[in-house]
């Protein structure tokens, strides 16, 4: 098992990176203001972007709301405080994730109720796309995680967060879940819902 995770490391665990890794997920919060009101604002900007590619039926938007999303990061941070037996951190980040889901889906549904294009629940791709969860979600998801554990644990790996956030949908189908809500069709809320918990557990 130690032959394993130093492979993984590529080397012993550097002290440094641990550190970095645990503010960056939110586990180590020395400044609230800057750090809680960062990732409020980045993730209400996500939500903004990405509701209304999903409106709009534009792949491009979406992907934009997806790079400045960070609320992978508290959910990797539960993982990680899970993993070093920290439980207080754990349910921490976790409250965190569970408030950030809550923020996106209210904020999802506020802008579908204000911006003029409608999304219509039978015929938008981007709507289809993200209330019919398959295998292969699960698998890019399992993926996605493994990558970003491991890159936010090496300082030779580029941060990766940006591209898992891209590979791994974390907040477009919960912007689907409060357009959904808005307009009345709870099965695609649905739908959309359980593929955000497929890829939450996975990664």
């Amino acid at each position: 098992m130690k032959r394993i995770s130093q492979v993984l490391l590529g080397g012993s665990l550097d002290e440094a990176v641990l550190r970095n890794a645990e503010r960056s997920m939110l586990m180590l919060v020395d400044e609230p203001l800057r750090q809680y009101s960062s990732f409020v604002l980045r993730l209400l900007a996500a939500t903004v972007v990405a509701t209304a590619g999903v409106a709009a039926d534009s792949a491009t938007t979406i992907i934009g709301g997806m790079l400045i999303a960070p609320l992978m990061s508290p959910m990797l941070g539960t993982a990680l405080a899970t993993a070093l037996g920290r439980p207080r951190e754990a349910v921490r980040t976790l409250a965190i994730t569970v408030l950030g889901v809550a923020l996106v889906v209210g904020a999802s549904a506020l802008v579908t109720a204000i911006i003029p294009v409608a999304a219509n629940m039978e015929t938008n791709s981007q709507v289809l796309a993200r209330t019919s969860p398959r295998l292969v979600d699960l698998i890019i998801a399992l993926a996605s995680g493994f990558m970003a554990a491991l890159a936010s644990m090496r300082r030779d790996i580029p941060d990766a967060v940006p591209g898992v956030a891209i590979a791994a949908s974390i907040v477009p189908p919960l912007c689907v879940v409060g357009s959904a809500l808005y307009e009345g069709a709870p099965v695609q809320a649905l739908g959309a819902f359980v593929l955000f918990l497929a890829n939450y557990v996975a990664i």
